[in-house]
């Protein structure tokens, strides 16, 4: 299992470097865990929800599986964010990156 720690640095190095031109973005949580609850089990299986986030599958056993939700965008808005963010991570990451489109209510 991976450490709390090793969560911490990783989210602490990699998304500094990612928001530092966007001085209205700020990051809501970052959380780590082992089993994730009943509820964002969708995300995990690579469905759509209400909202777009950012799926990201290891490609090497050092780097991790993970999603970053984007929240209190406009779709159009979430779906650029997105796509920005994707590339950038892109640069670093060798696994499959990909934007899933949230659901319009």
């Amino acid at each position: 299992m991976v450490s709390q720690e090793d969560c911490d640095d990783r989210s602490n190095r990699y998304l500094d470097n990612l928001f530092e031109k966007c001085e209205s973005c700020f990051l809501k949580q970052i959380e780590c865990h082992s089993n994730i609850d009943k509820r964002y089990s969708r995300l995990f299986q690579g469905h759509s929800t209400y909202t777009t986030y950012l799926s990201l599958e290891r490609g090497h056993r050092y780097e991790r599986n993970g999603r970053m939700v984007i929240w209190g965008l406009t779709a159009a808005e979430a779906e650029l964010v997105c796509k920005k963010i994707k590339d950038k991570v892109k640069e670093k990451y060798s696994g499959s990156v990909r934007c899933v489109a949230g659901r319009v209510s």
